[in-house]
């Protein structure tokens, strides 16, 4: 059991269902194409957050003529923003509360003050805030340069773990969250692109217990009919099948 015991659960790493995913992946050897994938995200970010930044007028080439295929349809999109940040750590406690967070290794968080309790943490790949008339509006977005669909803005554990986060870093009072398809150069917004969630209300609540309940998710396998479209059902033997 010890090795199925809740650890600290990334936000990128908060799943529904079963989390035993999470160490079929840690234990797999990843793929040439896995591993290209990867450093194509990496390869994105390298030529778009000086851009998003105000550093350069246009993303940085970089040596990938399909990750400059992405960056220029991102710079055509892209609107810039006073104040915005990339790659923010965030951490979020037991409360709701941000915390500081430090990260010693790849994907690995701790507390930055070394006792503060964390639930969940992770990075945004984006984040800013806006002013709509008195209220201050906290906005997360997420890059995804995967093929496949990840979870919809609406429900999606990742952003809303880090953009409660933000929220409570920056004093907001609402929440807008969102995804970017680097491959279509599509946003995403929840619930809109000029919309927003007011932290006091009944959904910002759900969302919240929704999180949580993810992030005490162990990794014992949890067969069920979510099997038939998990990325690691051909590496897990407890995987039950649709008839």
């Amino acid at each position: 059991m010890s090795e199925h015991k809740v650890k600290l659960v990334t936000a990128s790493g908060l799943m529904r269902n079963c989390g035993h995913p999470r160490l079929l992946g840690k234990r797999r050897i990843r793929t040439a194409s896995q591993l290209k994938a990867l450093d194509r995200g990496n390869l994105f970010q390298d030529a778009c957050w000086p851009f998003v930044l105000g550093k350069t007028a246009a993303p940085v080439p970089v040596n990938d003529s399909m990750v400059n295929k992405w960056a220029e349809t991102f710079r055509q999109v892209w609107v810039h923003r006073p104040g915005v940040l990339v790659e923010l750590p965030l951490g979020l406690s037991p409360v709701g509360r941000h915390v500081e967070v430090l990260e010693p290794r790849p994907h690995e968080y701790e507390a930055a003050d070394g006792f503060s309790l964390l639930l969940t943490a992770g990075r945004a790949d984006i984040a800013w805030t806006e002013r709509h008339g008195d209220l201050l509006i906290a906005v997360i977005l997420d890059v995804k340069t995967g093929r496949f669909a990840p979870e919809r803005p609406a429900s999606n554990p990742q952003i809303w773990s880090l953009g409660l986060s933000f929220a409570d870093r920056v004093g907001a009072q609402a929440l807008r969250v969102g995804l970017y398809y680097a491959r279509t150069g599509a946003f995403d917004w929840y619930p809109g692109a000029d919309e927003f969630v007011r932290l006091d209300s009944e959904e910002a609540a759900q969302r919240w217990d929704d999180v949580t309940n993810l992030a005490m998710l162990d990794e014992e396998p949890r067969p069920g009919p979510w099997c038939d479209s998990c990325w690691e059902k051909n590496h897990c033997p407890e995987a039950v099948t649709a008839a």
